[in-house]
């Protein structure tokens, strides 16, 4: 009978204990963390490299342990916070992942579960999402309702943005995440849309519903938080500047009430500029919005900011009484004018007296200036200005096209100042639609992007 009480006790205890493995084995495949999803997703390609990435496990998990644990390549600063509970872990770089790269995400194995039982899971994960490459935004038709496009230099093909048909303006965002919209409305006037290029659904929201009033030129700034924009009456005789909180919608004018004010331009440090034609002259606002500058100029002919926001590139008309024009008239030339904000003395870019020169653009690195020139004597005149280069200062001006009928103009850089994007239409045939080409600085070539499209921009 001892025996047979010991052969009892015994199973007892090798049943217990298998039922103590069982329940342990259990309580790890139910306690332990597994990773449920990420995103961006195994082979997905994201439009913007400040993309986060978010894992969700089946539950809450130690924030320490994902720090650890995970890995990307290439890596970029960033910072790690749990959210739902504690069961997504999200990534937000501090740094963008370069357009165009394949990032490599590794997750090891001995991320715990949080909580009195920090079972660890045991399994990894590695997986690959892309960036897309920098594209070309453009509006199309120039003969009707608008919407927005984009090309991609890599495939060569065409994706269509927006379905709003009256697009009349656009402008990127800082990072290139949100594309801001002047989007006409059933009232004849135009309202405010911002498009989230990584929203799934790619609808846009509406910002600030204007009515029967026109509200255009949308201009972020440079910390995406406040939208400038013009906004008129019915009449448009009424012209001023406004300034738009994003996150709270609020928008309240800048620019002083009885005058017309228009074109508000963003530097690279938080300064906006804009025409007063009734002051006639440029104003420049600092960060706290008080005045900091103000260039008299009894013309508005095109404007923009250098890279470094230190200086306006300003074009002025210019009377040369000694010259006549073919009707005995007085020759009037177009200068390009650096106003700086620093240096009392404005610099004429345009050393050639006749010439006429217009919209210039800064390259974002700030070794290039790209405007259009024609010359204005009869023997080098044309019907189309040229697109041109030259150095912040005026240096080294030279030709890039060489295309006497063709006006070229609205130049756009791209982000490495690699890449030259403008309009090209046929003065001799103003019948024909505008077209939207690109200048390839490193390989010296010259291709043809869209028909029918025009106000170029690019999007990082």
């Amino acid at each position: 009978m001892k025996g047979g009480g010991t052969v009892r006790r015994r199973d007892l205890v090798l049943l217990a204990l298998a039922g103590l493995a069982l329940l342990v084995s259990l309580g790890f495949f139910l306690g332990a963390p597994r990773l449920e999803a990420v995103a961006p997703a195994k082979g997905e390609e994201v439009a913007v490299g400040w993309v986060e990435v978010r894992l969700t496990f089946s539950c809450p998990v130690r924030l320490k342990d994902v720090e650890a644990r995970v890995a990307f390549d290439p890596a970029v600063p960033g910072t790690w916070r749990l959210e739902g509970e504690g069961r997504v872990a999200v990534f937000t770089p501090e740094a963008p992942w370069p357009p165009g790269t394949e990032v490599h995400a590794t997750l090891r194995s001995g991320v715990r579960a949080a909580g009195w039982l920090p079972w660890p899971a045991l399994g990894g994960r590695v997986w690959r999402f892309a960036v897309a490459p920098v594209l070309l935004a453009y509006l199309s038709p120039a003969n009707g309702p608008a919407d927005l496009y984009a090309f991609d230099p890599r495939q060569g093909s065409v994706s269509r943005l927006t379905n709003l048909n009256g697009v009349l303006a656009y402008a990127v965002g800082p990072r290139g995440r949100w594309i801001y919209l002047s989007v006409r409305n059933t009232r004849f006037g135009a309202d405010l849309y911002a498009l989230d290029r990584l929203s799934p659904e790619k609808e846009p929201v509406l910002l600030l519903a204007c009515l029967a009033d026109v509200c255009t030129a949308p201009q972020p700034a440079p910390d995406g938080r406040t939208l400038a924009f013009q906004r008129s009456d019915a009449s448009g005789q009424h012209l001023r500047i406004w300034l738009l909180d994003v996150a709270t919608g609020e928008a309240r004018p800048v620019s002083p009430e009885n005058h017309y004010a228009q074109d508000p331009r963003w530097s690279k440090d938080g300064k906006l500029a804009y025409y007063d034609a009734t002051r006639q002259g440029y104003v420049v606002l600092n960060a706290s919005r008080e005045e900091e500058a103000f260039f008299p100029s009894d013309t508005h002919a095109g404007y923009t900011w250098t890279a470094d926001g230190q200086a306006l590139l300003v074009v002025r008309l210019q009377p040369l009484p000694q010259v006549k024009g073919t009707h005995g008239e007085p020759l009037v030339t177009a200068h390009l004018w650096r106003l700086s904000l620093t240096a009392g003395v404005p610099l004429d870019l345009s050393r050639p007296a006749e010439v006429e020169d217009a919209a210039p653009a800064a390259d974002p690195t700030g070794r290039w200036i790209a405007f259009a020139r024609r010359y204005m004597d009869p023997d080098r005149w044309t019907l189309g200005r040229q697109a041109w280069l030259m150095t912040p200062v005026g240096g080294s001006p030279h030709p890039l096209t060489q295309s006497p009928n063709f006006q070229h103009q609205a130049f756009a850089w791209s982000p490495d100042g690699k890449r030259l994007a403008f309009v090209r239409t046929d003065q001799g045939d103003l019948g024909l639609p505008p077209e939207v080409w690109v200048y390839d600085l490193v390989e010296n070539t010259l291709a043809r992007v869209a028909v029918h499209a025009y106000a170029p921009w690019w999007l990082p």
